[in-house]
């Protein structure tokens, strides 16, 4: 039964009426309509679209749509008529049209041949005319590949001739100039990449300079705090702000370390080297802070270390050695007393008295 239903359904196309095809209009506006062209007159055509009418001006249709209107509505043997259409293709520049409707009007015995000769060679060099201007400008806005692609669509309908062959000697030329703007595209992409990374580094650099000085600068207050306060007598507050001094002193140091490594050589790199030889200048001058105080207060065991500090950052410095001469002196002293046990034991030749 379903095969039976089948068979009749495909009968049924077989002989339904084949539907009407609407005729299509491209409007300038970009507009579609649809509908079936009823009339054509000097002024536009007639369209019919679920009964209803429209009249459309010649002038509201695109060139090409205004073509295949014309063309579709002339008569097998109107060989005037496809004459008159091939200049009216060559007119919007619809130049491969331009030949077609031209040759057909010769095959169809257009009287005079001559006018249609001259005519195809007008067209040949118009249209040479217009793909060159236009490559031209495309040229001049570096637009190669679009210019190529031009030459292109001109060399595949344009018959043989002194402009087709121009067309391909402008081709090598299109393919020079692309290859010169890719490289040129190429080393600007590079470029901006150093730029790039240059700011990079710029923003670095600087980070890491303001960091230098934002520490220094705590470690000045924390030195010049040490020294109010060793001064007030507060022997606790003044070593915790040596003590701090010299690990802020020892963050810049290791960010100027940091800041050489990036840039490897230059001002920068010469300025970081100043920095680092005022910054171990500072930290002699805290070592020996806590020298001082620590040995004055006969605190050799915690003050020796700090001693020995300033001589390796400064061997010469005269108050680091005087603080040497006197340390060996006294804690030689205190230590001979504290062999004997016995106070006030002065050690001479090896007998004791």
């Amino acid at each position: 039964m379903r095969t039976l239903i089948l068979v009749v359904a495909a009968l049924a196309v077989l002989v339904t009426p084949a539907l009407a095809v609407d005729d299509i209009l491209t409007l300038k506006n970009g507009q579609i309509v649809t509908g079936r062209i009823t009339a054509l007159d000097d002024k536009g055509v007639t369209v019919v679209k679920d009964e209803r009418e429209a009249k459309y001006d010649w002038s509201s249709l695109t060139p090409r749509c205004q073509y295949d209107i014309r063309s579709d509505h002339l008569g097998e043997k109107d060989a005037d008529g496809h004459a008159t259409l091939a200049g009216f293709c060559l007119e919007h520049r619809l130049f491969a049209e331009a030949r077609n409707e031209a040759n057909v009007a010769k095959a169809l015995g257009f009287k005079d041949t001559k006018t249609l000769a001259a005519f195809l060679v007008t067209v040949d060099r118009t249209e040479a005319e217009y793909t060159f201007a236009k490559v031209d400008q495309l040229v001049a806005e570096e637009e190669f590949d679009e210019a190529r692609e031009a030459i292109r669509r001109f060399l595949k309908q344009a018959p043989p001739s002194d402009y087709t062959e121009e067309a391909r000697r402008r081709v090598a030329d299109l393919i020079r100039r692309r290859d010169a703007q890719i490289l040129r595209l190429e080393e600007e992409q590079e470029a901006t990449k150093k730029l790039e990374k240059q700011k990079k580094l710029d923003e670095r650099i600087q980070q890491l300079t303001d960091q230098v000085k934002k520490l220094r600068e705590e470690a000045d207050k924390a030195y010049a705090e040490a020294v109010r306060y060793h001064t007030l007598g507060n022997v606790s507050r003044a070593r915790k702000g040596w003590e701090l001094a010299e690990k802020l002193l020892f963050k810049a140091h290791h960010a100027l370390s940091r800041l050489q490594r990036l840039v490897r050589r230059g001002p920068v790199y010469d300025k970081a080297s100043e920095q680092k030889t005022a910054i171990r200048k500072k930290l002699v001058e805290v070592y020996l802070g806590l020298a001082k105080m620590l040995c004055r207060d006969r605190n050799f065991k915690r003050g020796v270390p700090y001693l020995n500090k300033v001589l390796f950052l400064d061997p010469v410095n005269k108050e680091a050695l005087e603080l040497r001469r006197w340390v060996d002196a006294t804690w030689l002293k205190s230590s001979a007393r504290r062999l004997t046990n016995t106070p006030g034991v002065r050690v001479t030749g090896g007998t004791s008295r």
